[in-house]
């Protein structure tokens, strides 16, 4: 089967959103599909062998990037191209992020699915509209919501029908097989990777760095300017180390060197170089996926997503957002009790192999194609 992914990453970035749309296409190739990505390009050249240098995916890939316009009318020149490759490529899917590409591609008759990692109510006017089309859409065979928290929320406020959403979480790949790097023996090693935006838990790593100095912090990721900001805010503490933001495929050798992973996620999360608030409601980061496959212990927020995946001193700790001193505790915790540590990374490695991987995530999507023509009101 041929399948085209529309999506409006920028690749290769820095950004989840383009890590996940390459997981997936890559899954997607795994399992013998022929694959097509629809993206846009962040540099002049950018090839296939860049993206999977960059982001450690294998599989073959085609890759059609949006032409780069300076001028007004750029959205009307990136749907003209899209439609006349699809027109050409003729897949018997196309799956997207990109749900303006996506409605487009149910216009011109393809079979089509979705995918929402936020409520409608977290979109613009207009893109929210386009939503709410394509969810009415007769070419469009299901809307992959990232958690049953989402499906019941959509379901209750739009009435839609619930056959149509199918909740799966995020994903990661198999346990990695890189090495750890090497860090000194003494101090509990505590790790968090990913962006540095308000509401990420930050705010949390900094009272943490201040009251347990038995533990040294390592933050990996972050644009310049917020890692400069922190490393100012904590420059009096030894116990951090900031490095910045690395690749994806270099990030596992940090991340299993690591004790303890923390996930500190807020209430309200903001996305979008730090300007945009969401609700963290409907956050399931991908670092959560990978903190599992790494087989580490990991201290996470309890909010309502997080109780789908995690369950508490089985695989994680979860922890009120908002309670500082539940994090203290938990973390001195996990720095007194080594088997603890181990067991929860166990489990939580098990999960994941058996049930979220990305090639389990794409199995259960490509399942649907073969189900009876839905028979929805």
């Amino acid at each position: 089967m041929k399948i085209a992914y529309v999506a409006n990453s920028r690749v290769p970035s820095n950004a989840a959103n383009s890590i996940q749309v390459m997981k997936m296409c890559n899954a997607f190739a795994a399992h013998g599909h022929q694959v097509v990505l629809f993206a846009k390009r962040s540099a002049p050249h950018v090839s296939l062998d860049t993206l999977q240098t960059f982001y450690g995916t294998e599989q073959p890939l085609t890759v059609h990037f949006y032409p780069e316009v300076k001028t007004v009318g750029k959205r009307y020149v990136h749907r003209a191209f899209l439609a006349s490759k699809l027109l050409v490529e003729s897949p018997d899917l196309v799956f997207g992020r990109d749900i303006t590409a996506s409605y487009l591609a149910a216009q011109l008759g393809f079979r089509t699915m979705i995918e929402l990692h936020a409520h409608v109510e977290e979109y613009s006017d207009s893109y929210a509209a386009c939503i709410l089309k394509i969810l009415h859409h007769k070419k469009l065979e299901r809307a992959i919501v990232t958690s049953h928290t989402l499906k019941a929320a959509l379901v209750q406020d739009f009435a839609i029908d619930e056959r149509l959403l199918l909740p799966l979480h995020n994903g990661a790949d198999l346990p990695p097989t890189e090495e750890a790097i090497p860090l000194p023996e003494g101090p509990l090693h505590v790790g968090y990777i990913g962006h540095l935006y308000r509401g990420k838990g930050m705010e949390v790593i900094g009272e943490l760095v201040k009251r347990c100095p038995w533990a040294h912090f390592h933050i990996i990721g972050g644009r310049s300017q917020d890692v400069e900001q922190w490393k100012d805010a904590l420059a009096s503490h030894t116990n951090i180390t900031f490095y910045g933001f690395m690749a994806p495929r270099e990030v596992a050798a940090y991340r299993n060197a690591m004790d303890v992973l923390l996930l500190p996620y807020q209430r309200q999360v903001y996305i979008k170089d730090n300007t945009e608030p969401t609700n963290g409601r409907w956050m399931t980061p991908l670092k959560l996926f990978e903190y599992m496959a790494a087989g580490k212990a990991i201290i996470a927020s309890r909010l309502e997503v997080t109780q789908e995946i995690l369950l508490h001193r089985d695989d994680a700790l979860l922890c009120d957002p908002e309670r500082l001193d539940d994090w203290v505790d938990a973390l001195r915790e996990l720095h007194e009790n080594a088997s603890l540590r181990t067991l929860l990374g166990i489990n939580a490695q098990a999960k994941l192999t058996q049930e979220l991987t990305w090639h389990t995530r794409t199995q259960k999507i490509l399942a649907t194609m073969n189900e009876p023509e839905k028979q929805l009101s």
